[in-house]
């Protein structure tokens, strides 16, 4: 009976916590069970986005903490990824085919088989050349053609993979 207890406290803990996170927020999902895709409604309950994506995901642009989760990365059901911010705008259109938030409002993003970064604004901030690029603790891990390169955090190509 006591881990039944225990169990108990720790999801009603986290059902509180749940519903606090999304109190705050003016963006919250829904599902629509019979297509098994998910929309967007208000807090007051009008529909943002009718159910039309497969995928969605708390993202944030600066940090770790709940908090900071303002905006959706969402897999929109024609198979691409975007960004939706708090309030339900699009903030990157849905022409990605792979996009990860990876620091400061930047996103390592896949188009045409090709990754390059880009800003929320949609600016490319590295041009989509490369087959992958990997974040690190010092800047980017780039291949290209199978070989790999390093680039630094303000985006200098140390070593171009050739």
């Amino acid at each position: 009976m006591n881990r039944f207890k225990k169990l108990f406290v720790f999801f009603f803990i986290l059902l509180i916590h749940w519903n606090d996170l999304y109190a705050q927020k003016e963006l919250v999902p829904y599902m629509d069970y019979s297509r098994c895709l998910t929309g967007f409604k208000s807090n007051s309950g009008a529909r943002i986005w009718e159910p039309e994506f497969e995928f969605v995901q708390p993202c944030s642009l600066h940090g770790f903490d709940p908090k900071d989760y303002t905006h959706w990365l969402v897999k929109h059901q024609s198979g691409l990824l975007g960004l939706l911010d708090e309030k339900g705008k699009m903030v990157i259109p849905f022409v990605y085919e792979e996009l990860t938030s990876c620091r400061n409002e930047l996103f390592i993003a896949k188009k045409e088989g090709r990754c390059g970064i880009i800003r929320t604004d949609g600016s490319v901030v590295v041009a989509f050349l490369y087959e992958e690029i990997i974040l690190t603790e010092y800047g980017y891990r780039l291949m290209k053609n199978g070989v790999l390169g390093i680039m630094d955090s303000n985006f200098k190509v140390l070593l171009e993979p050739q």
